[in-house]
């Protein structure tokens, strides 16, 4: 039977993902870091040994959890070796090493089995895929949820490439470009099909709302009197009007934050309007009443994404950040659309911050560090003095080396005069008048987010060490480690 394929998609530009809170298959395994307690199909038993987070992998206490899937676990204390059977299927895992076998197959585990007070502790995922188990991770509640394929397959008949759990218990199954609803027993309660047609809420430069929509091909503004402003679309995905205004997403600084925004040009480069995006995104669809029904991403200027039914009522899906981080003192963070949250260890977030700015970092060859960001449609790069640049894109210059067709040299001039080119690897030349190089290596890049307080948390990535580096709003930093469930 076909496996299901679990990846976090929302329909189009939606970002949401898989929760895992719900399935409606039989051999349900449901267990939280640090909590003695299981649920298997709903019941709830009590286990010695609590599952545990280290370096960033999931471990569990290996005969009641593989108990708890229908196999069987046997410990071989000679050669410290466990080795497990469910069916056909015999996986074997020995204490500090990272090489396991499943049946006649040797793979390589991110992190060795371990023993924490005598009992032997195994990855999670690996066991669970090993025995045709879907093995989910929420970070938000520190839970694991683990649900058989097979059994889901055979319920739902669906297949499926994205799944979102509403507030309501219904699985949001997205088939194809349409979606489906499942309740927790696996029967399907309505089918939303797709209207091809999407759009982006925005607000004028007089803070009144409108409306970016892309229908069937047909492209317009949707402005707060009801006027509709008509866009044709060229070779270039450029966006104009009847009268040749161009119409270009990019992004608007201020001092406390950085938006989305279509930045509206006339044929002379003068910007005429804006339109500002606050990542909220809509997606149509008809269910079988024939009633519109709208997925929203960031609803409301909030980190959650939903879906508007056709009756009116909102359903709230369960979070799925898109990242998710650990601290050397096992705090959690997560990354969700545009938002940075701190998660509590009880479940729930303590504190939510919206992306406020953003900007990539490259050093020279003396260490001296500069950032480069965009601003109305301007790039700009910022010496490590203040001193501010801004580049003018002068040509593409096929990268003939490369063998690819997508790789390019840039080449900008800079309002200081002299050449930036940038090359397929992200690494800027600069050359003076006199022919004299500079090299500005990329080295990360830098997130930073403002909490209802004013307060800002700043992420950083630094490429050479795979490494982030958080900054809080109290100044103090903190190394973080991306998570793996």
């Amino acid at each position: 039977m076909k496996k299901k394929i679990f990846a976090s998609v929302f329909t189009l530009a939606l970002a949401a993902g898989i929760c895992g809170n719900v399935y409606a298959a039989k051999g349900n395994v449901v267990l939280r870091i640090d909590d003695p307690v299981i649920k298997i199909d709903g019941e709830t038993q009590t286990i010695d040994t609590p599952p545990v987070i280290i370096d960033s992998r999931t471990f569990v206490p290996v005969r009641a959890v593989v108990e708890a899937l229908g196999g069987k676990a046997d410990w071989r204390s000679e050669e410290k070796k466990a080795v497990l059977t469910r069916g056909r299927d015999t996986v074997e895992l020995t204490i500090g090493s990272t090489t396991a076998k499943h049946n006649e197959q040797t793979d390589k585990l991110d992190a060795a089995p371990v023993i924490i007070d005598g009992r032997t502790m195994l990855p999670l995922r690996y066991i669970a895929e090993s025995f045709g188990f879907a093995a989910e991770w929420d970070a938000e509640t520190k839970t694991i949820y683990v649900s058989r394929y097979d059994d889901i397959d055979e319920q739902t008949n669906y297949d499926y490439v994205a799944e979102h759990i509403g507030t309501d218990g219904n699985r949001y199954l997205l088939v194809g470009s349409n979606y489906v609803a499942v309740d927790e027993n696996g029967r399907t309660v309505d089918e939303y099909t797709d209207e091809g047609r999407f759009c982006v809420p925005m607000k004028d430069t007089k803070g009144r709302k409108c409306e970016l929509f892309y229908d069937n091909g047909k492209n317009y503004i949707k402005n707060a009197d009801g006027t509709k402003i008509d866009l044709n679309e060229n070779d270039d995905l450029d966006l104009t009007d009847k009268d040749g205004n161009k119409y270009i997403y990019t992004y608007v600084r201020t001092n406390e934050a950085v938006a989305g925004c279509y930045i509206v040009q006339n044929q002379k480069g003068d910007i005429v309007n804006r339109y500002y995006s606050n990542d909220e995104f809509h997606s149509f669809f008809k269910d079988k009443s024939g009633r519109e029904v709208i997925f929203i991403n960031s609803k409301d200027e909030k980190p959650d994404n939903g879906v508007l039914l056709g009756d009116g009522k909102y359903v709230q899906f369960l979070r799925e950040y898109n990242s998710t981080y650990v601290d050397k003192s096992n705090n959690f963070y997560g990354e969700i659309n545009s938002w940075f949250c701190v998660l509590k260890k009880t479940g729930g977030t303590s504190d939510e911050a919206l992306m406020s700015d953003f900007y990539d970092l490259f050093t020279d060859e003396l260490g001296n560090e500069y950032k480069a960001y965009f601003n109305d449609n301007k790039q700009i790069i910022k010496a490590p003095d203040g001193k501010e640049v801004t580049l003018t894109k002068d040509k593409d210059v096929p990268d003939e080396s490369s063998g690819s067709e997508y790789d390019f040299f840039t080449y900008y001039n800079g309002s200081d005069g002299k050449t930036y080119i940038l090359d397929p690897n992200g690494d800027y030349t600069v050359k003076d008048a006199e022919g004299k190089e500079t090299v500005l290596k990329s080295t990360g890049y830098v997130y930073e987010y403002r909490n209802a307080k004013d307060g800002v948390y700043k992420l950083k990535h630094n490429f050479a060490t795979n490494r982030y580096t958080l900054t809080k709003p109290d100044g103090k930093s903190e190394e973080l480690t991306e998570t793996v469930g």
